[in-house]
């Protein structure tokens, strides 16, 4: 759709909104007036029997003045009660009248709303067709021989954790000279023990357990417990919010007064990003916000660090083609607003989780604005394609303002729809982003030790730090060996990333002087202050494509944003914020006259395979981890929806919940008939408790078709 068309659209929108909101407003005035008519003639005609009764008891006692008074005062009882009754028809008459008129109102409202953008929507999709007409015989080749540009945005992983210890070394893009990796090399006395050479700075303090240092093996899945000798531990997920990550990286330890400092205190004050010291990232994984004691927490686990046979995906691409070891997040902070840089070259301010309970109804359900729009609507604009496939049914994209998941005319589809896409020779899409299956977001398993444990991101695709990373690997093989034997394979390039660290630990800190997009800010999604003058922790990015010479290491400063720039230098569009005007591409990788024909066109992996090369459990989802039944966990599965599954925790809901149950609400409201979507509203404002969005979340389900059939893909083309 282009800008015309989603114009349209939010104007009927808010239209529509309106008119639900006024509907409602005069069902309520008119029950509540309805109801003052009962109570005001309940009472009257109570106050008649009372007065009657009270007079009778004082007529004379003689006849026929007795029968006479008796009389009189029977028949004025029921003349007042008869006329509080007509009183009473006469009220709700004039409230039932007021409220169908008002009714009729609002439905005409949205009858002429819903009949004009009959008459403009057609008119704008033809605008649309004859102005891509006319740009078509102006358009310039692209600024390199690429048609195709596939993003691969996966959660949640530092550089260091996945790649530090991979040893890899290739050719410096910038000098043609050999290099290694700016990772972490093993001291030769500690060969083996993947311990970081201490004479280096690379590790971290924690007053109960001395230096920790880099190591590796990791485990695959934070999630499930684990046997250390003979005690049972679970690690707790890295935090990466705002404040954790300043702790992260701009945190030190007060010896004087035997605590960690808080950067946050000052910054909340005068809105500077401290000075980062990097020493943190163990200090915050341990304690609380309050500075408090986590249970049951391993100091050393968020130092763990992935040896290269556990990776084998990413390690063999970044071998293959160009590994960036200078990409950094493009704000110290979590999900959401470094999905929106590489989206819309902004947050629009946001610089934490969203937290939407108190927004207006039309901008729930509208979706997140962006003052200059996003790289799809830039697109539209220039008449060029793009595609989402979603591996989730609530894609964070579906999170955006005129990103329909019921209506987007073909362009937001199911990941199982990929490879039979892609293998079309006459696949057309030019920006193709692939979001990860996000994993769970209600209660999906059954402790007998920890009932009261959540199972957030777990199953997923997308190496959400609480999660497996197996399936990760699995989900970029089959992108890349999708694309590898495509017949688009000699045109493409594939960019495989991560949008945040997830709270891991990370040895080079990110540069300041961040360019800030210069957009509008919303001031009731920047809950900081933050001035988005500050890159965020360095995290893992592949470049993939025949244009690039085998073993690349690039070192150029590259945040989210590069993609974007990339993007508009390579079909020539206007930057669509002050960051990515200012971003550096990576168009210079692609300097092969000719495509290479040496990729592999397949990779290899074995999710079987521990470390060292032995035999362990498989991806532990779907009652397979033999580890499970050890400790007496039993799987549910992903794809069965239940109420009876939900929890019943009365703790606050993560933001993370939140942020889903905002995406199912815009869809399921553009899908509903008045009343629903008027109850779904007042539900979702409704949410308090882990077991309320777990609720919504689960009716959404039931309501759209289990695992999101009925969302997207084909059905919607």
């Amino acid at each position: 759709m282009g800008s015309c068309v989603k114009w349209v659209d939010q104007k009927v929108l808010r239209c529509t909104v309106f008119a639900d909101e006024l509907k409602s407003h005069c069902e309520s005035w008119a029950k509540q007036g309805r109801n003052q008519c009962s109570q005001w003639a309940d009472q009257g005609s109570n106050q008649c029997a009372q007065w009657a009764d009270e007079g009778s008891r004082h007529c004379c006692s003689w006849a026929p003045c007795s029968w006479a008074c008796h009389a009189y005062y029977w028949v004025s009882k029921w003349v007042c009660k008869a006329y509080y009754w007509v009183s009473k028809w006469v009220c709700v008459a004039y409230y039932y009248v007021v409220e169908y008129v008002c009714v009729a109102v609002a439905w005409i409202i949205q009858a002429v709303c819903k009949v004009w953008s009959w008459i403009t929507r057609p008119f704008c999709v033809l605008w649309g067709v004859v102005d891509c007409a006319l740009r078509g015989a102006q358009h310039k080749p692209p600024a390199v021989p690429i048609d195709h540009v596939f993003v691969l945005m996966l959660e949640d992983r530092s550089f260091d954790h996945l790649l530090g210890f991979s040893g890899i070394s290739g050719r410096d893009a910038q000098t043609g000279l050999l290099r290694s990796i700016n990772g972490l090399t093993p001291d030769t006395d500690l060969a083996g023990s993947g311990k970081e050479d201490s004479s280096k700075w690379n590790w971290q303090v924690d007053p109960s357990h001395g230096k920790l240092h880099p190591q590796y093996p990791a485990d695959y899945n934070l999630f499930w417990l684990k046997l250390a000798g003979d005690r049972l531990a679970m690690d707790g997920e890295p935090s990466h919010e705002f404040r954790n990550t300043m702790r992260q990286l701009c945190s030190t330890y007060d010896r004087e007064a035997q605590q960690w400092t808080d950067p946050y205190t000052n910054f909340n004050i005068n809105h500077v990003y401290p000075p980062i010291m990097n020493q943190g990232f163990v200090a915050d994984y341990c304690l609380k916000l309050d500075g408090t004691p986590k249970p049951k927490i391993v100091p050393e686990a968020v130092m763990r660090c992935f040896a290269p046979s556990q990776v084998p995906v990413l390690v063999q691409l970044a071998r293959e083609f160009a590994v960036c070891d200078s990409w950094h997040a493009s704000i110290p902070g979590p999900t959401w607003p470094n999905r929106f840089f590489m989206m819309a070259g902004s947050s629009g301010g946001l610089d934490d989780s969203p937290n939407w309970w108190d927004y207006p109804t039309w901008e729930l359900v509208d979706g997140y604005r962006f003052e200059n729009g996003t790289i799809f609507d830039l697109m539209d604009d220039h008449c060029l394609k793009w595609k989402i496939y979603r591996g989730d049914d609530l894609p964070v994209s579906g999170a955006l303002s005129g990103m329909r998941l019921d209506k987007t005319l073909g362009k937001v589809r199911s990941f199982d729809d990929f490879s039979s896409d892609v293998n079309d020779k006459d696949f057309d899409a030019n920006f193709i982003l692939i979001e990860p299956d996000y994993g769970h977001d209600i209660q999906h398993i059954d402790y007998q030790h920890l009932h009261d444990y959540g199972a957030d991101n777990t199953c997923g695709t997308s190496m959400h730090a609480l999660d497996d990373v197996r399936p990760g690997q699995r989900l970029i093989k089959q992108v890349y060996e999708t694309i590898r034997n495509s017949p688009h394979w000699e045109r493409s390039v594939l960019v495989v990333l991560f949008d945040e660290h997830g709270g891991w630990y990370d040895h080079v800190p990110p540069p300041g002087q961040a360019v800030p997009p210069g957009d509008l800010v919303d001031p009731t999604r920047n809950r900081n202050g933050f001035l988005f003058d500050q890159y965020g922790v360095r995290v893992p990015s592949i470049v993939i494509s025949p244009l690039i010479p085998k073993g690349i290491v690039d070192g150029t400063l590259y945040d989210h944003t590069s993609v974007l720039a990339t993007i508009e230098k390579l079909w020539g569009l206007p930057p669509l914020t002050k960051r990515d005007a200012n971003a550096n591409d990576f168009l210079h990788l692609l300097n092969l006259e000719r495509a290479r024909d040496d990729a592999p066109t397949a990779l290899e992996f074995n999710p079987t395979l521990d470390w060292q090369g032995i035999v362990t459990s498989d991806i532990p989802c779907g009652g397979s981890n033999p580890l499970a039944s050890v400790l007496g966990v039993v799987e549910t599965g992903a794809d069965s929806i239940s109420a009876s599954r939900v929890t019943t925790s009365s703790s606050p809901p993560s933001d993370w919940q939140v942020s889903r149950a905002q995406i199912a609400l815009r869809h399921v409201w553009h899908t509903s008939g008045s009343k629903e979507r008027i109850q779904w509203v007042k539900d979702f404002r409704a949410i308090r408790t882990v077991e309320d969005a777990e609720r919504f979340l689960v009716r959404f389900r039931e309501q759209v078709g289990v695992a999101g059939q009925g969302l997207t893909g084909t059905e919607a083309s």
